[in-house]
């Protein structure tokens, strides 16, 4: 549900870039307004979504009792955090859209300290706080969220030329302009829904061969994560830098631009491939102390460490493509792709009955998947002109 915010927001944050590019500053704080008024609309239907109907909605997907138990009772808590979580989103889309990432690093460093200080009150019931466990990790989230959102608050009028961009004028519904930004950001939204339902629905099935196998992939997962972030912060770049570029005229420099950063995708993508090689447990540490379940996650981490090349390489060349503004090309692209990794996941785990490890091989089939047509595409040229 989250995604359905970050769609919005990438969809704007093109716009930004394509306008910084142009030098049309002034426009951009309408922008900014428009998403963020849609951001917020949106986070309360959520909000309110998530209130009456996750019960249902985690009943038909979860078989444990104990699991469903758990997470509806961290949804009822979690959902709150939309309001904020939408807020940091239409920042985001405003300081990538101008290249000026800097308070983005800072809120992230803020949520991420905040939140383990805000676990460890909450989760384990420390300095007088009240032990919550499960809750508290959703309480903590929200808590940290909403420190995150007055630290960027503070920051923007210090920081940031109001008047440049745009930002002094007064606040309405334009209705044009939100047009214009769903229109951009709709198939994006889509497509994050779907990617990330894709993902939901890889660990439902997970779940139906057993809370062991689930147990192991969501430790895997917790490693996958961190070992996406630097490809998924160099795809943002490279989705503004796209989009920049053509506002400036200069389409010649998009490869170029696409050229450079998978190489550093690339590089930071062996770095920890060989990191996992040399010792793959490390990882697997941080997040269990149960040595049989580091044993079980082992062979996994070898198809992710293979994965996570086709994943850097795939990442830059869709954002490039969205960057574009061509996101219906991207959320076609998406839509192929994951017609065959859950036909795959299905097949593996209803028809072959293969052990874990199989099942996981689905990721180096989506982002070889992503890479190649993303691949073709851009190649291709039929992006060169696009009016967004």
């Amino acid at each position: 549900f989250t995604m359905t915010g970050i769609g919005l927001a990438n969809g704007a944050q093109i716009i930004i870039a394509r306008m910084d590019g142009a030098k049309d500053h002034a426009s951009i704080g309408k922008i900014y307004q428009d998403v963020t008024i849609l951001l917020l609309t949106a986070a309360v239907a959520l909000i309110g979504f998530i209130q009456v109907a996750s019960s249902s909605l985690v009943d038909l997907l979860i078989q444990s009792d104990a699991i469903s138990e758990s997470v509806e009772s961290y949804l009822y808590i979690r959902a709150w955090g939309f309001l904020p979580t939408f807020l940091l989103i239409a920042y985001r889309a405003f300081f990538t859209g101008i290249s000026h990432t800097r308070p983005i690093a800072i809120t992230s460093i803020v949520m991420a300290v905040s939140n383990v200080v805000f676990n460890y009150m909450f989760v384990f019931g420390n300095w007088g706080c009240p032990r919550m466990e499960v809750d508290g990790a959703a309480l903590a989230s929200v808590c940290s969220e909403v420190l995150s959102t007055v630290v960027i608050l503070i920051y923007l009028p210090l920081y940031v030329d109001k008047d440049k961009y745009g930002l002094k004028e007064k606040w309405k519904i334009r209705i044009q302009g939100m047009r214009r930004v769903v229109k951009l950001a709709i198939p994006m939204v889509l497509q994050y829904f779907l990617s990330l339902s894709s993902w939901l629905v890889f660990f439902v099935l997970i779940e139906g061969m057993g809370e062991r196998a689930l147990s192991v992939s969501n430790v895997v997962r917790s490693v996958y994560s961190i070992l996406m972030i630097p490809n998924i912060a160099l795809g943002n770049a490279v989705n503004t830098l796209v989009s920049n570029m053509i506002g400036q005229g200069k389409e010649d420099m998009v490869w170029i631009v696409v050229k450079r950063t998978l190489v550093l995708a690339v590089a930071g993508s062996l770095f920890f491939v060989v990191l996992n090689r040399i010792e793959p447990s490390i990882a697997l540490s941080i997040f269990t102390d149960d040595s049989t379940l580091i044993q079980d996650s082992l062979p996994i981490i070898d198809v992710i460490s293979i994965t996570m090349f086709f994943f850097a390489i795939g990442m830059i060349l869709l954002s490039a493509v969205a960057g574009t503004g061509n996101t219906r090309t991207a959320l076609i692209i998406e839509v192929v792709t994951l017609v065959v990794y859950l036909t795959f996941i299905y097949m593996v785990v209803h028809v072959y009955h293969w052990q874990l490890v199989n099942v996981w091989l689905a990721e180096l089939i989506y982002f070889s998947s992503l890479a190649s047509m993303s691949l073709v595409y851009l190649w291709s040229g039929k992006w060169k002109g696009k009016q967004i």
